[in-house]
């Protein structure tokens, strides 16, 4: 439950702001990442500096080492990684290497969970079946159907992505 409320405060945060290029700054060790709300479209936009970057609080993606323009919500950074997941359609979680500015992952996901150690989410597999989702018939009957996804636990050291062996079936609309 941590990236919904997460997103909200990001949110409602920039629910104020008039000028585009104002900015919300997070730091890490060796970096700073301004995320600044898209004008007419849902998300954000996010640009990474170095900690030399811009003396204030400012989006200036073309000052910026690595700079993201599109439908982005920030979920966090842990040491000089940022992860983020793109919202543009289905969600896709990304992590960045803040250092080399490498995505090293981008997973279709459907809920994200990450502390100060790890990150865990629910990859989107295969389509759900009477034969491997137990709910099939009730997600039927609500007029959604159904989806089968895996849960996988990234980790930062090795930069690989490990099926935890759970599997679940959700409803979709």
């Amino acid at each position: 439950m941590r990236l919904p409320v997460i997103v909200l405060l990001l949110s409602l945060a920039f629910a104020g702001s008039a000028v585009a290029r104002d900015a919300i700054c997070i730091s890490t060790p060796e970096h700073v990442v301004a995320i600044t709300p898209n004008e007419n479209e849902i998300g954000s936009s996010l640009a990474v500096y170095g900690k030399d970057g811009p003396a204030s609080c400012v989006y200036e993606p073309t000052s910026a080492t690595l700079s993201l323009v599109g439908s982005y919500q920030y979920v966090g950074a842990v040491d000089e990684y940022l992860v983020i997941t793109d919202g543009s359609s289905l969600d896709t979680l990304m992590v960045y290497d803040l250092t080399s500015n490498e995505q090293l992952l981008a997973a279709p996901t459907e809920e994200v969970y990450l502390s100060s150690v790890e990150l865990l989410y629910w990859e989107r597999g295969e389509e759900g079946t009477k034969e491997n989702c137990p709910e099939y018939e009730t997600y039927m009957g609500y007029g959604g159907s159904a989806l089968i996804t895996s849960q996988v636990k990234y980790n930062f050291v090795s930069h690989v992505p490990i099926a935890t062996g759970k599997t679940r079936c959700e409803y979709r609309q």
